[in-house]
């Protein structure tokens, strides 16, 4: 990915990307899933991003929390964003891979991650770690 072309929330409205989530990150014995992923602000070497609730076991993401190498997940928080969903415009279908959704109730919304940007810049200053200094 080209992050230059990347639009990230503390700038801009953030792009909508989609994340394969790695095997190696899921629990044993669980299938491949793609997930939709918020940028919420870049740093050299990584992207913060925000995905849905429940995609990474809390085993996956306290190992993450301790490690000291850099890895493909670092630090995280659980935030809670209103959700907002745009009315359907166009006339085609266009096929693409299955997307877990970030509501199952509302599988057409995301998260409003810039009303709890705030919130998340100062949890990034309280987090003692080069991996999340941006």
């Amino acid at each position: 990915m080209d992050k230059s072309v990347v639009k990230f929330a503390k700038t801009a409205g953030p792009s909508l990307l989609v994340w394969k989530v790695p095997s190696s990150l899921l629990e044993e014995g669980s299938e491949g899933i793609q997930v939709f992923a918020l940028p919420l602000m870049s740093r050299p070497g990584g992207i913060l991003d925000a995905v849905p609730t429940n995609v990474l076991s809390s085993d996956v993401l306290l190992d993450a929390m301790l490690r000291d190498e850099l890895g493909t997940v670092g630090p995280s928080k659980e935030f809670i964003a209103q959700m907002m969903a745009e009315e359907e415009i166009g006339s085609g279908i266009v096929e693409i891979e299955v997307i877990s959704p970030c509501c199952e109730e509302e599988p057409n919304a995301l998260p409003k991650v810039i009303s709890v940007l705030p919130v998340i810049l100062e949890w990034i200053e309280s987090v003692a770690s080069e991996r999340v200094s941006f």
